[in-house]
């Protein structure tokens, strides 16, 4: 097998960062975030969270600031096997 190697250019090169913080799920994979880009913002927008907000919830936690998130694939179908599936987990816990 025949694989080349390339090397990047300097200026995507990545440079090193010693003050970055992991924030979201473990599932996600979770979010390389530099404290002082925490520190400096003063609105979280957020686009296509649907069921995982974590990453979130995370953040907010480092800074209270306001969030703003979205999500258009969320549908009704979405919304009723949501409810359906967390009914059935919540009757076989009773039983």
């Amino acid at each position: 097998m025949n694989t080349k190697s390339v090397k990047l250019p300097y200026y995507f090169q990545p440079k090193i960062n010693n003050n970055l913080i992991r924030i979201g799920s473990a599932n996600d994979g979770g979010y390389l975030v530099n404290k002082d880009d925490i520190y400096n913002s003063d609105l979280l927008l957020t686009l296509g969270i649907c069921d995982d907000w974590s990453f979130e919830e995370n953040f907010l936690n480092h800074k209270n600031i306001d969030c703003i998130a979205f999500d258009g694939s969320l549908s009704r179908k979405f919304w009723l096997k949501h409810l359906i599936n967390s009914l059935v987990r919540l009757k076989f816990k009773k039983i």
